[in-house]
């Protein structure tokens, strides 16, 4: 039996210390697998309660909606400008493109038969201013002549409606040469105002009438813009409504000066007119029939708040929901709730729902969250709207 021991033994003892040398290893690696475990269960433990940032709601009434316009520049006086007399032009001093000053000679007419008019005119005067001398005299002398006895009174009326007479002729002359002044001045041409000489439409030695256009002339302090806008449109703006206009890179403040009280028949839209503050600067740079934009902000009344565009999720059918939590710090409920798109630019968006305005919404990593899951919420002090 000894025997048997000893043979059982030296058989198995290469086993046996292979036992020996195996089981600290498998106790290792035991304790590493109870250890795994339990960071397991803690990393587990910190996923539920995800840290996350929200912001508090800012309910309002309403919110301004950027809207732009296309319009073109237009001149609200650019009159044809002519003699007022007729004649032949010897000279025109400005020509397109021109800025002009009020009073500014344009152009003149041949006046050589007005000046002639002129000194017969003024020998005329003379003679009759004679006449009108002599006359009064021969009245006084008469008028002596009665008191002496040696006059009758008819002879005295005589004088009196001779120097009458001779004082008509004057008048009459000098009417003359007052009209004759206003034809040597209307053969002048001279700007009405100040401006911009946009077409010459005679050239010198032309005959013209009375009136006929010579220069087109756009007056520089009457510029505006005209917007056609469908009526709809047109209700939304205010009267006296300030908007920004573009042109080339410069920006010009510009108000509703008029809107026109019909609609085109044919483009069924109505006029809107916006006239500018001509003390900006670049003003004269803007070119009458070019294209500029225009540029204000629609007041819409309509309750709601502005979220960050990374705060809204897809709903169903169509929807858009935001997740909010009631309060701050850890264990908060994440509750999902509806809401409206009413208006988006940028990076956030005008909304409205059943969101309670003591509620706290979620800014971003909306779509890695789901609706009762608890997290640690901190505010961010971001402002949206």
């Amino acid at each position: 039996m000894k025997d048997k021991l000893t043979q059982f033994i030296h058989q198995h003892r290469r086993i046996a210390l292979s036992l020996l040398l195996i089981s600290p290893l498998l106790l290792l690696v035991v304790i590493l697998k109870l250890a795994g475990g339990e960071k397991q269960e803690s990393k587990g433990a910190r996923d539920d309660t995800l840290r996350v940032d929200v912001i508090t709601i800012n309910y309002l009434e309403g919110f301004q909606r950027p809207r732009a316009l296309i319009g073109k520049i237009e001149s609200g006086n650019m009159p044809m400008i002519g003699f007022e007399a007729a004649g032949r032009i010897i000279s025109l001093t400005v020509d397109e493109g021109q800025y002009v000053k009020k009073g500014q000679v344009l152009g003149l007419l041949d006046t050589e038969a007005t000046l002639a008019q002129q000194e017969r005119i003024a020998a005329s005067l003379q003679g009759a201013e004679a006449e009108a001398r002599l006359a009064r005299l021969s009245e006084q002398r008469i008028s002596r002549l009665i008191q002496q006895g040696l006059e009758s009174e008819q002879r005295l009326d005589e004088a009196r409606e001779r120097t009458k007479a001779a004082d008509g002729a004057v008048n009459e002359i000098l009417a003359l040469q007052q009209a004759n002044k206003v034809q040597l001045d209307d053969a002048i041409l001279r700007a009405p105002f100040d401006g911009l000489i946009t077409q010459r439409l005679q050239h010198l030695g032309n005959t013209v009438a009375n009136g006929q256009p010579v220069f087109a002339l756009q007056d520089m302090s009457a510029l505006r813009a005209r917007v056609a806008v469908a009526s709809d449109t047109a209700r939304l703006i205010p009267a006296d409504a300030e908007a920004t206009l573009e042109y080339n890179d410069n920006e010009y403040s510009v108000f509703m000066s008029a809107k026109t009280p019909f609609t085109d028949p044919v483009t069924q839209t109505q006029d809107l007119l916006f006239a500018f503050d001509h003390r900006q600067k670049n003003v004269a740079d803007l070119v009458v029939g070019e294209l500029v934009s225009i540029h204000w902000m629609q007041p819409v009344t309509q309750r709601g708040f502005w979220v960050p565009i990374s705060a809204l999720s897809a709903g169903v059918r169509g929807t858009w929901r935001v997740l909010t939590v009631e309060g701050l710090g850890d264990g908060q409920l994440v509750v999902p709730k509806h809401v409206t798109i009413v208006f988006s630019e940028g990076q956030r968006a005008y909304v409205t729902g059943s969101v309670n305005a003591s509620d706290y919404v979620l800014r971003q990593g909306v779509h890695k969250l789901v609706s009762k899951q608890r997290v640690h919420s901190l505010i961010h002090n971001e402002r949206v709207n």
